[in-house]
């Protein structure tokens, strides 16, 4: 009995532990004070309690864009991606199957994306005396919402590449290579090609659009230039 009364007390706590991260990130607090504005270009979902048979329509004003996602895990909720400057209004019309409706309404305000990525070339240098030569650089993020999301391939000298996706960096990230010196040989090239990036609300980067013909990606060479292979001096 007892043994059984300590399952189900598990049971339920699990439970209660997995409820409460699943809603984690749900919450009632103002959009509209300081510090707490939402960027354009971010996308955030709003979701009021399902009550089943009740309707809900949801609408927000200046031309930004909704999606009605409909109701799940009893909450009826909606996207949307925030495409204006001001404070908008939210809104969401439940109606009960005998036609009685009630309306709330929440506001949102809206600021210019802040947010910028700062990721510089790197001066070709020449190989250390050591058996290998270390070159870093830092990527790194001002504004949005942390964490960062990017995508980008790596490219070895040997012309190798992969392919990373959605890879979350904070707020920077250092991207390090460790060469093989080979005094003689041919230049050694490790290229970053950045191909997007986002914040946690699937903001882009003020002043680099990856998706616009005029940016495109990102591309940092990291370039190691080797030493020339000086023989022995000899005399005669």
């Amino acid at each position: 009995m007892k043994k059984r009364i300590l399952r189900q007390f598990l049971f339920t706590l699990i439970g209660i532990l997995f409820l409460n991260v699943a809603n984690a990130q749900w919450d009632t607090s103002s959009q509209t004070t300081t510090g707490n504005e939402v960027y354009v270009g971010s996308t955030f979902k709003y979701r009021v309690t399902e009550i089943p048979g009740n309707t809900y329509v949801w609408s927000v004003d200046g031309g930004n864009a909704l999606t009605d996602d409909g109701t799940s895990g009893g909450f009826d909720q909606a996207t949307i991606t925030w495409t204006a400057e001001g404070t908008h209004t939210v809104t969401v019309v439940e109606t009960t199957s005998s036609s009685c409706s009630t309306t709330s309404t929440f506001q949102v305000k809206v600021v210019a994306n802040n947010s910028v990525i700062t990721f510089a070339s790197v001066v070709p240098t020449c190989a250390t005396t050591d058996p290998t030569t270390t070159v870093s650089q830092t990527l790194s993020f001002t504004g949005g919402t942390a964490p960062w999301f990017i995508d980008y391939t790596i490219t070895e000298t040997d012309g190798s590449e992969t392919t990373f996706t959605n890879e979350n960096v904070g707020t920077s990230n250092v991207f390090t290579k460790i060469f093989n010196n080979n005094p003689g040989g041919v230049a050694q090239i490790y290229k970053v090609t950045i191909t997007g990036a986002r914040d946690s609300y699937g903001v882009k980067p003020n002043n680099h659009d990856f998706d616009a013909a005029a940016d495109g990606p990102i591309v940092v060479d990291f370039v190691v230039n080797q030493n020339p292979a000086t023989t022995t001096i000899e005399h005669d």
